[in-house]
């Protein structure tokens, strides 16, 4: 699934036909649009370069319900990528939300790439300490199993 966060009607259909028949801790095409302006903004901070931002993820779960909840609560799971002229509902569907301490709060994470970590760190250079370390994880190589 690919579909374009402008196309309003598609990501609505599509994050429709997950949800089935739940009524609770649902998605909207709010919270994928929100999600993807949150995430620029993230991008922003971490001081990324744009032409760096394509393939670039970030997800969205509803908040966790509370401890005393007595049974497993689902919510409306969405994955978000990055193209190179907007974002993409990627992902969407229903997935445990789990339970806290007084419930909790909706849940966004925005996820890079090793390469567009590193861009981070060479754009940034008061992180430029931290530029040797990644450049030595990007050219690790994992031992073969035996």
């Amino acid at each position: 699934m690919k579909i374009n966060l402008l196309n309003q009607a598609a990501v609505s259909a599509a994050i429709t036909k997950a949800e089935g028949k739940s009524s609770a801790r649902l998605a909207t095409v709010t919270d994928a649009c929100a999600l993807a302006l949150q995430s620029d903004r993230e991008m922003d901070a971490l001081g990324l370069p744009i032409k760096y931002r394509k393939g670039a993820k970030a997800t969205y779960l509803p908040g966790a319900v509370c401890g005393s909840y007595g049974h497993a609560a689902f919510g409306t799971w969405l994955e978000i990528t990055r193209g190179s002229d907007g974002w993409f509902l990627t992902g969407v569907d229903r997935r445990e939300v789990g339970s806290g301490h007084g419930g909790g709060y909706d849940r966004q994470k925005l996820i890079l790439s090793l390469n567009q970590q590193l861009q981070v760190v060479i754009s940034n250079p008061h992180l430029a300490a931290l530029k040797y370390h990644l450049a030595e994880l990007k050219s690790f190589q994992a031992p073969k199993a035996l």
